[in-house]
């Protein structure tokens, strides 16, 4: 068996981890990643998050140009 393997099982996906390969810690991290991504795959965001998110850059580069290009 190679170190990753994945089984497509029907209306699952079955992923199998050899113990030795890798450590529980980055198991447990790799399944927060996905949880955060099914979570906001499940959340309806309209491009006003954009505009926000562009917005905030904005304000902060302004807030933080000087001291960052002074350097």
């Amino acid at each position: 068996m190679r170190a990753i393997s994945v089984e497509n099982a029907g209306d699952e996906f079955v992923i199998r981890l050899k113990k030795n390969s890798v450590d529980e810690t980055f198991v447990m991290e790799l399944l927060g990643r996905l949880r955060m991504e099914q979570l906001a795959k499940e959340v309806d965001l309209n491009s006003g998050v954009d505009d926000l998110g562009e917005e905030i850059k904005k304000e902060w580069w302004l807030k933080n140009k000087s001291r960052l290009m002074e350097q």
